[in-house]
């Protein structure tokens, strides 16, 4: 799980442009949000970054 400060922290990038990514990456729907509305928390979604297909989501 990550932030967007360490999305942000990890790829050197400014805090908007790390926004885009993100936004970018969840409509690809390479990660999910897995935390509040006002205060997201990313996830790989099964099959992407090095998560098993197999693998189950954690039930939110």
């Amino acid at each position: 799980m990550m932030t967007r400060h360490d999305f942000q922290e990890i790829c050197n990038l400014a805090s908007t442009t790390a926004k885009v990514h993100l936004v970018r990456l969840r409509k690809d729907r390479k990660l999910i949000n897995v935390g509040l509305r006002n205060q997201l928390i990313y996830m790989p979604v099964p099959g992407y970054y090095g998560v098993s297909k197999d693998e189950e989501h954690p039930k939110w």
